[in-house]
């Protein structure tokens, strides 16, 4: 079936009281080889996304569910058959006092409905990307998953960071995507302040502020071959992230990175697959990694003052800026924070579509007041 390379949606998220949602078993309708999917469809011509909703669940299922919430619009950047596609989904969400098939309701033929836990459903192989990436989005699961490792966090869990010994890796390939100017000053503005009250632990400065996308690749895999996968995997991508709030694992703390228009965990994957091998696996401290992008400012050097832990805890919420990737960049790396003569930048490539939003906020007033 051909699928045209824009496609504008409208989404119903079906889901209980005990978060059970109600999906499609998609059968014939499948259109990449999904076997599961959420209920929606295609909006037309001169229809609005709720027009749509309504026609679509009457369609598909002679059925108008008795609540219906407007979350919002969710633009999916993916690559099918080699072609950058971009699917616009308008989502609804439809919370249900019974399961649907306890409604009045009418099945097409060759579907079915398919009740999954949630934490089933971002499990499930079966299940479009598109759709996981959505849901993870809705229900906030990376946010939650990032807030709760900060907040559990005590001072005894730190391990802290030897320099000497710490920072060095077995050379490898590592591909980092790096942030425009504007957003790494807005960083380090917030970093130094933190420093100036904690001085005895170690930041990073602005060469070394950067994304990961994937690390730990084998140095002996074909460099230009390397460089031919990255740019195929990256090409017509717009790397839109959306900075909001301070993370910290027993390690290191970062500002969280969460995609806007891609998934990360699906391009890591394809990379993966390009190359043949594993590479850095994200999912040691939280499975949400894998999903999300950050951006190491400081390592603890010792167990912190409470008053560290208690400061980070009260910027978790707060929106750093929005803005897209301007340079992707391959190195050859045997340094944890890129130390001079550690590594060397064998490839480099800058965006053209840059155009960084900030949202100028009084970031550092916040935190000389509450220092």
């Amino acid at each position: 079936m051909s699928i045209p390379a824009r496609r504008h949606v409208a989404i119903a998220i079906f889901i209980d009281k005990d978060d059970y949602l109600y999906i499609q078993e998609r059968g014939k309708v499948s259109k990449i080889g999904e076997k599961y999917g959420l209920w929606g469809g295609s909006i037309e011509k001169g229809e609005t996304p709720k027009q749509a909703f309504l026609r679509e669940m009457q369609e598909k299922l002679d059925f108008a569910p008795p609540e219906i919430n407007y979350w919002g619009t969710h633009v999916y950047q993916y690559k099918h058959e080699g072609v950058l596609r971009t699917l616009t989904q308008e989502a609804f969400i439809c919370p249900l006092k019974k399961p649907l098939d306890k409604y009045n309701i009418k099945i097409q033929e060759d579907e079915g409905i398919v009740k999954m836990h949630l934490d089933d459903l971002l499990e499930n192989d079966e299940i479009l990307g598109i759709d996981k990436t959505l849901i993870r989005k809705i229900f906030k699961i990376d946010k939650k998953a990032i807030d709760r490792q900060i907040n559990e966090l005590k001072v005894q869990d730190i391990v802290p960071f030897r320099i000497n010994e710490d920072d060095k890796l077995k050379r490898n390939y590592t591909i980092h995507l790096i942030p425009p100017k504007k957003i790494i000053e807005r960083l380090l503005e917030f970093s130094s302040v933190i420093k100036a009250k904690f001085p005895d632990h170690f930041f990073y400065n602005a060469k070394q502020l950067h994304i990961t996308f994937l690390g730990n690749i084998d140095v002996n895999y074909d460099q230009n071959q390397l460089i031919k996968n990255t740019e195929e995997l990256f090409e017509g991508f717009d790397l839109k992230f959306k900075l909001i709030g301070i993370g910290s694992n027993k390690h290191v703390s970062s500002f969280t990175a969460y995609p806007v228009n891609f998934s990360m965990h699906e391009l890591r994957e394809d990379m993966r697959g390009m190359l043949g091998q594993q590479a850095d696996d994200y999912t040691i401290h939280t499975s949400s990694y894998e999903h999300l992008g950050w951006i190491n400012y400081f390592r603890y050097l010792k167990h912190p003052d409470k008053k560290l832990l208690e400061l980070l805890r009260s910027f978790t919420n707060t929106e750093f800026g929005n803005f897209t990737a301007e340079k992707i960049r391959i190195l050859k790396n045997t340094s944890r924070t890129l130390q001079d003569s550690a590594f060397e930048i064998i490839y480099e490539k800058k965006y053209s579509k840059i155009g960084p939003n900030t949202r100028p906020q009084k970031i550092c007033k916040k935190i000389f007041g509450i220092l």
